[in-house]
This record gives C-alpha cells, sequence and structure tokens, in this order.
C-alpha cells in the first residue's frame, strides 16, 4: 500500500489483529516520522491463521467423583504430543488443538486408583464445536485388620483370618509378628472381615 503526497510528520500505521485469515505476527502498529522526499517503508509481517477447536478431557471413579492428579498425553492431528494433568474438579481444558483426529491417552493415574477398561480414546476436533473425553478409573483402598489378646494384650501372630468381598473376593490370610493382616488394592465395595473359630488357643 502507498500514500503519496503526505505532509511531513510522525504517522501511526496499524493492522488489525484479526484481519480475515491472517493475524500480525509481532506487532500490529507502527510509527514513521517523514521529514523529507526520501520514501519510507513500513513493513509488517504476518502468520495465517490456523482455526482450532476445544477438547475438555475428564477423569472420574466408577462412583462418578472427580479424579484430579491423573496424567493424560495428547497427540493431535499433526503428530505432536503434549503431556497434561486433571486439575482438582478431574478436567483438562485445551482450547487451541489442530482441527483432526486427536488421541488421548491416560498414562498415570494417583495412588488409590487403577484403569482398568480402554486407555486410550480418538476425538475429532471441529472448529467451533468443543468435544469431549471421559476415562473412567477403579477406586482403590486398604484393609488394616489387627489381632490382639483381651484387654489390650499383646499382639498375636498365625491367626487365620479371612475376608470376603464384591466380585467374588475371598481371602486367607495369617497375622503377621505384629498381629496384622494389610491388604491393598481393594475394589470399592463392602468387606467381611472373620477369625474362624478353628485358630488353636482363642475363640473367634
Amino acid at each position: 500500500v502507498t500514500f503519496d503526497n503526505l505532509t511531513l510528520g510522525t504517522y501511526t500505521i496499524t493492522i488489525p489483529q484479526n484481519n480475515g485469515k491472517y493475524q500480525t505476527l509481532v506487532v500490529n502498529t507502527q510509527t514513521k516520522t517523514i521529514e523529507g522526499t526520501t520514501p519510507e517503508e513500513v513493513i509488517f509481517e504476518l502468520e495465517e491463521s490456523v482455526p482450532t477447536g476445544e477438547l475438555t478431557i475428564t477423569v472420574v471413579d466408577k462412583q462418578g467423583n472427580k479424579v484430579p492428579g491423573a496424567e493424560v498425553t495428547v497427540k493431535d492431528s499433526t503428530g505432536k504430543s503434549k503431556d497434561y494433568t486433571t486439575d482438582s474438579d478431574g478436567k483438562i481444558e485445551i482450547t487451541d488443538l489442530p482441527l483432526g483426529e486427536t488421541t488421548t491417552t491416560i498414562t498415570k493415574v494417583p495412588n488409590g486408583y487403577e484403569v482398568t477398561t480402554e486407555t486410550e480414546k480418538k476425538v475429532t476436533i471441529e472448529e467451533n464445536i468443543p468435544k469431549s473425553a471421559e476415562f473412567i478409573v477403579d477406586a482403590k483402598g486398604s484393609i488394616l485388620v489387627t489381632v490382639k489378646e483381651a484387654d489390650g494384650g499383646a499382639a498375636v501372630s498365625g491367626i487365620k483370618v479371612t475376608i470376603t468381598g464384591p466380585d467374588g473376593y475371598d481371602e486367607i490370610k495369617y497375622t503377621d509378628n505384629e498381629g496384622k493382616v494389610a491388604l491393598s488394592d481393594l475394589a470399592v465395595g463392602e468387606y467381611t472381615v472373620s477369625i474362624p473359630t478353628e485358630n488353636e488357643d482363642y475363640l473367634d
């Protein structure tokens, strides 16, 4: 663009930030002072705007509780990968993904959780159409059983303990030297802990 017959002085030249399919790369406003007949040149560098889309990733357990701290890798349609971590609401919100097929992979969950279903989901990102992906993980719990003699007596080792629970869970354990049985990575649900009467020298 050429401007002729300008009076001497300082001029401001501006290109709007959103200019059709282009956006300014560095600056969108420059000033130039005309002091004589020598032509002054102003150069703006532009880059083409690339349309993007939005994706919300949610991680919850089977009871619908939010799972913060889960790690998810997102590979966009250009092949670029980036790692994200769910926030306190169990969410990851991305607003600038290239259009096309995006692959999301849950790679790590906090202690107390386990991924037992699909670990990868594909989503097609579209302009102006928010997309979502949800991962459901299993919450895991633990039980610590302690066996002592009555009236605050000493811990009792070698005592047989049976534990039954959801999905046919059925375990037999024996107390250690501290009179304890520790069970971890248990599915959420109701468990029954009992000491069989067959334990020698002790009553149930």
